[in-house]
């Protein structure tokens, strides 16, 4: 007979977690946890629904700026594609794309972790982070000659 050991992920998506025992039933408390830092606050149940909007508000928050400093913000400073993504400027140029993909495609065969393929086009943002310069603002791939038309986002398959 094997035995298994089930990972438990009662908590996954639960971004507060109440638990409520004897000791905090006399005492009129109830002990919150956040997920997001795991952080346990005692709360009297008079204030418990303005708590707990407050902290909701402020895990949400916390979780946002988390996905701003590891997603967003690296990604709009960047002209390199070696890179997962990234937001850069572009000409539009299908040639210019096809040059991008091969440049940025697998170039180490025994690299099991190493992408396969090349970075593609996903989407031209409605809000452009940046105001793109007519005439001076250089397309992202080092060969191209043309100048800039928008901010593409680019990304690699893994």
């Amino acid at each position: 007979m094997k035995h298994r050991r089930k990972k438990i992920d009662r908590n996954k998506g639960v971004p507060l977690r109440a638990e409520v025992g004897p000791r905090e039933l006399a005492q009129n408390q109830i002990v919150l946890v956040r997920r997001d830092t795991g952080e346990k606050i005692t709360v009297s149940t008079d204030n418990l629904a303005k708590t707990i909007c407050d902290m909701l508000d402020l895990i949400h928050q916390n979780l946002y700026n988390k996905f701003n400093e590891k997603l967003i913000f690296p990604m709009l400073d960047t002209d390199r594609y070696k890179k997962c993504f990234i937001l850069t400027p572009f000409c539009g140029l299908g040639d210019c794309e096809d040059k991008i993909k091969k440049d940025s495609a697998k170039e180490d065969p025994t690299d099991l972790t190493a992408p396969a393929m090349g970075a593609k086009s996903l989407c031209i943002p409605f809000e452009q982070p940046k105001k793109v310069i007519v005439g001076k603002t250089k397309c992202c791939h080092p060969s191209c000659n043309q100048t800039a038309q928008f901010y593409t986002l680019f990304g690699r398959s893994y």
